[in-house]
């Protein structure tokens, strides 16, 4: 069994690629993900699951959704969690890929600095930090926000990844941060170690069930592959399924 030591190592490892430039794949299987949970769950089976004994792999991290549209254009990215927004696009678009599977509901989460908030409309006249201006955080913020009657209009402020936004919001004067996880969690660490008091102030899949009237949060991110790796690669994508719901179980637990 993979011990805690082995899943920081892990983790670790999925995220350090971040720091590093986009290359061509080579003949190691390489499955991509954001700097978020889900690509998490891909380092545990990496290191525990029951796919890699059908063909080993690494887990490789894209820094940007920039990098991710540039590996899925030049082909050296096959196997990738994106956005299910992405995934439509390009399929609507005559691209051969297909959104294998749903991996998370709920990964975004509003922090503040020092008393929480309870509501999009407490944002109002209030500054935010976020990543990714224009993709999914940002896209679903909007949303709630249209809906909930609440002009965000010069009151955002964007980075191009997750850690430079904890990094803004803890340095910074903004009050508040859209986060997704593990760095929504990470930023109440962090903050601790800079004398800042950061609290959880709500998740956004609960403001989403409450103006959409569901339940179920939003089908947010998910394992795109392409029709070739789906065709040809089927028992491993089985087998990994099974590995991401084990990683789910085990994750919390260490």
């Amino acid at each position: 069994m993979l011990k805690r030591r082995q899943f920081i190592g892990a983790t670790a490892a999925a995220f350090a690629a971040t720091a590093l430039p986009l290359r061509a794949a080579d003949s190691a299987f390489i499955l991509w993900g954001p700097p978020v949970t889900p690509t998490v769950l891909l380092a545990v089976a990496a290191q525990m699951g029951e796919a890699r004994k059908i063909r080993p792999f690494t887990v490789k991290s894209w820094i940007s959704p920039d990098q991710l549209r540039a590996g899925l254009l030049n082909k050296s990215i096959e196997i990738s969690i994106v956005p299910s927004y992405v995934a439509a696009n390009l399929r609507a678009q005559g691209q051969p890929v297909v959104l294998h599977n749903i991996m998370t509901r709920g990964l975004l989460a509003v922090m503040s600095k020092g008393k929480p908030i309870t509501g999009l409309k407490d944002l109002a006249g209030q500054k935010l930090v976020m990543p990714f201006k224009g993709d999914m955080p940002d896209l679903v913020l909007q949303i709630l926000a249209k809906r909930a009657g609440i002009d965000l209009t010069n009151l955002v402020t964007y980075t191009a990844t997750p850690p430079e936004a904890v990094t803004l919001f803890l340095q910074k004067d903004f009050p508040h941060a859209l986060l997704p996880e593990p760095l929504a969690s990470a930023s109440i660490l962090k903050g601790k170690q800079e004398g800042v008091n950061v609290v959880r102030s709500f998740p956004i899949d609960k403001i989403w069930n409450e103006s959409f009237g569901t339940q179920n949060g939003i089908a947010q991110a998910g394992l795109m592959v392409s029709e070739t790796v789906a065709k040809e690669q089927a028992d491993f994508l089985a087998a990994l399924d099974k590995d991401l719901l084990a990683a789910l179980d085990w994750v919390p637990t260490k």
